[in-house]
């Protein structure tokens, strides 16, 4: 049976966070942004934005060009349904489109192409000086492109591979799609 949409609507849903070391899963399916963000003891997470969290979901949501829009008491994706997904996931954690991008302005972007296996969108910092750069894609694309990682508060911290793949591993083990932040 297909309890999520995903086959019969091409509805996908964010279910998991992992990020910082730690595992969060979202409730609520489909593209309505109604649902929360829980702890492993199913409680209720506020997520701020420099957590590893809360720069996952930021990342998800702006690497994206996607669009999310409600017509009468359906929501409808406008464009991949993944990344549609990953709009509906910073939704429900308290995060907006047009929030994120009043404060990182998006000023170039790479496309996703199978042959690179990620996208890359460049945003201008609008109250600070500099730019970040957020990308998205398959776990060994993104990780030999990196060299460090956030630890749960946010602190960059070395990279420790072996543990991000294991987790992944153990994810996609459990019938879910995993991409990189």
């Amino acid at each position: 049976s297909d309890k999520t949409g995903t086959l019969t609507q091409n509805q996908m849903t964010v279910t998991r966070v992992y990020a910082g070391g730690e595992t969060w899963s979202l409730s609520g399916s489909g593209y309505a942004p109604q649902g929360a963000l829980a702890d492993a003891s199913g409680g209720p997470v506020a997520i701020d934005n420099s957590s590893a969290a809360g720069q996952c979901l930021i990342a998800g949501m702006l690497c994206n060009d996607s669009q999310l829009a409600q017509r009468g008491d359906q929501w409808l994706i406008q464009g991949d349904p993944t990344e549609g997904a990953l709009l509906v996931a910073g939704r429900k954690a308290g995060f907006t489109e047009q929030e994120l991008a009043g404060r990182l302005r998006r000023i170039d972007s790479i496309p996703f192409e199978s042959e690179r296996q990620y996208m890359a969108t460049l945003h201008e910092q609008v109250d600070a000086d500099g730019s970040v750069l957020y990308l998205k894609g398959a776990l060994e694309k993104v990780l030999e492109k990196c060299s460090a990682q956030l630890d749960a508060a946010g602190a960059l911290q070395p990279l420790d591979s072996a543990t991000v793949i294991r987790q992944a591993d153990s994810l996609a083990g459990q019938g879910l799609r995993v991409l990189a932040f």
